[in-house]
């Protein structure tokens, strides 16, 4: 195992550190440390990935309805549009400005993704986690530079990493 540290900027200049242990093969690895990277945008949560490039992960509310039903298909649901609308928006501003952030904070923005959290399966009682995890993975598979999943889907990804899941 290897430690690695998360800094998450509060906009004020104020670090938080979260210390958290990954595996040595983990996909993520270093310390962004900001958040407000183009003029307008604050990130929640800014990663460099293990390239170089900037990685931003996008939280958004864990008790919202995460897929409707849609000509008898669970499909996703506006938050989940919404959402993945503000981070391509977040990428197509880093993209335009990403001389900019190399000079400021000496991050690669060129090409950077993203990941959303959003929902957890329990608030979509209407739906099975396997119908939400469904919706979820066809969507993405449409999308370019962007993931979603459920706060279930990373906690059990983190679990799997750590080997205890």
């Amino acid at each position: 195992m290897n430690k690695y540290r998360l800094y998450d900027n509060s906009g004020q200049d104020r670090v938080r550190m979260l210390e958290y242990t990954v595996n040595a093969t983990s996909a993520w690895h270093a310390e962004a440390g900001v958040r407000r990277l183009s003029p307008g945008n604050e990130v929640d949560i800014a990663l460099v990935r293990p390239d170089g490039v900037l990685h931003v992960v996008e939280l958004t509310r864990a008790n919202v309805q995460t897929v409707k039903l849609s000509r008898d298909n669970p499909v996703p649901s506006a938050e989940v549009h919404d959402a993945v609308a503000q981070v391509a928006n977040y990428l197509r501003d880093f993209d335009e400005q990403r001389q900019l952030i190399q000079e400021k904070f000496g991050l690669d923005a060129r090409r950077a993704s993203a990941t959303v959290v959003v929902g957890q399966p329990d608030f979509d009682t209407a739906f099975t986690e396997q119908q939400v995890n469904e919706a979820l993975r066809t969507y993405v598979s449409h999308l370019s530079r962007i993931d979603v999943m459920t706060y279930k889907q990373l906690i059990d990804s983190a679990r799997r990493s750590l080997g205890s899941a």
